[in-house]
């Protein structure tokens, strides 16, 4: 019972302590393939009529070698990492 009226009573003063904003989100993921970045990635991060407010970016693959599995950081993962 205790619960139920801290709940109700949150929800009605909910207007003092919640903002609200619309914002947009940008999720996308790259398979790169082990390859080294060529070309710019406006194109694709800029693809909607306008900025997103928040990217998520997955990148896959950024480096085949074996040493890469058991490495923290890798050359080619930094420069996607400067890319972006």
């Amino acid at each position: 019972a205790k619960q139920d009226w801290l709940e109700t009573e949150l929800l009605l003063r909910e207007d003092e302590y919640v903002n609200r904003h619309d914002v947009s989100v940008f999720v996308g993921t790259w398979n790169v393939a082990g390859k080294k970045p060529s070309e710019s990635l406006a194109p694709w991060l800029l693809s909607t009529e306008r900025p997103a407010d928040i990217y998520a970016i997955g990148l896959q693959e950024l480096d085949l070698t074996a040493g890469a599995l058991i490495a923290v950081e890798t050359a080619k993962g930094k420069l996607w990492e400067q890319l972006i």
